[in-house]
């Protein structure tokens, strides 16, 4: 995130932008949809200014997945729509977007997001926008150009992603024997499938309990897993898949964790479960294999808008921004 402030000097006052505090937070934005990207705060001192003209910019490539910069006021009104031309996109004059004497102004922008996958963008660009020139007109009419670099916060384009969600566990009591240790629930947003390979719970118990063959489950279904490890040294439990698991686009799947409870099982025995967020850079639009597979990612995802999707393709996350991650804990006691 740049958090530059321009200001500059016209005749009797000053006129400045900055990021504002509204702008929307680090994301993973759907295909096909409008979003909110930016928001540039306009302040004007001793004087009214009218900005007459907005420029924005992206990084190079990134206008593949766009059709349009919108920029709208605060009350939701569009002030101009631009497309690209190259990774730069100014309007025309005569915005007529009025910033009075002593007061601040916020402009939102918003992008009209093209698709992803085969015949269209690759995954994973960020459209992060910057707002790289203005147009401004004084009280008396006096007009001044300047180029600010202000800019938002990384907004990634993927084609579909997924939501994930904890089951409630409250209320539920530990026993001996085979146990639902985790539930939790893998969305798809309707844009299209997602395909899932890995996931890494952490876990903790009372010292006395013991935790061993592990399965997951999907409803009753158990799912065919290549391994289903108990790593002591981390406290964790890495799920690999043997084949992916696919969840259609608008649908979803719910998974049981499931494990044969054993040692000492009295009043103070406890498990506890959940998915965190281990990633805290991007690191998609990768292969699975090479590339992700067997990392500290928490959940190895795909939103299989590859040609010949398959696990050497360049279209697999980590769990970096996916909505629901960190769960809430899942626990038995």
């Amino acid at each position: 995130t740049t958090y530059c402030v321009q200001t500059m000097t016209i005749g009797a006052g000053t006129f400045a932008v900055a990021a504002d505090a509204s702008k929307p937070a680090i994301a993973l934005n759907i295909a096909n949809n409008t979003v909110k990207v930016g928001a540039f705060k306009f302040t004007s001192t001793n004087e009214t200014y009218t900005v007459d003209q907005l420029g924005a910019k992206v990084a190079s490539g990134a206008q593949a997945v766009i059709q349009n910069v919108i920029f709208k006021d605060k009350s939701g009104n569009t002030l101009a729509t631009q497309p690209f031309n190259g990774f730069y996109a100014t309007t025309s004059t005569g915005i007529g977007f009025e910033v009075p004497a002593n007061q601040d102004k916020v402009v939102d922008v918003y992008l009209q997001l093209a698709d992803v996958g085969v015949g269209a963008a690759a995954t994973g660009l960020d459209v992060n926008v910057t707002l790289n020139s203005y147009k401004v007109l004084n009280s008396t009419g006096s007009s001044t150009t300047a180029y600010p670099a202000v800019s938002g916060n990384s907004q990634r384009v993927v084609k579909t992603a997924p939501t994930i969600t904890a089951v409630s566990s409250t209320g539920l009591q530990i026993g001996s024997g085979t146990q639902t240790i985790g539930k939790f629930t893998v969305s798809a947003d309707a844009n299209g499938t997602i395909a899932w390979k890995e996931m890494i719970f952490n876990y903790s118990t009372s010292s006395a309990l013991t935790l061993s063959s592990l399965d997951l489950y999907e409803g009753t279904t158990l799912v065919d897993t290549s391994s289903v490890t108990l790593q002591y040294a981390t406290s964790t439990i890495r799920v690999v898949t043997t084949n992916e698991e696919e969840i259609g686009a608008g649908s979803s799947k719910t998974y049981s964790l499931k494990a044969t409870v054993g040692g000492t099982v009295d009043s103070s025995a406890y498990v506890q479960t959940s998915i965190s967020d281990r990633a805290s850079t991007y690191g998609g639009g990768v292969a699975y294999t090479g590339g992700l597979a067997g990392t500290d990612a928490s959940f190895i995802w795909s939103d299989k808008s590859a040609s010949s999707h398959g696990l050497t393709t360049t279209d697999w996350f980590d769990d970096y921004k996916v909505v629901g991650i960190p769960t809430d804990s899942y626990s038995l006691d």
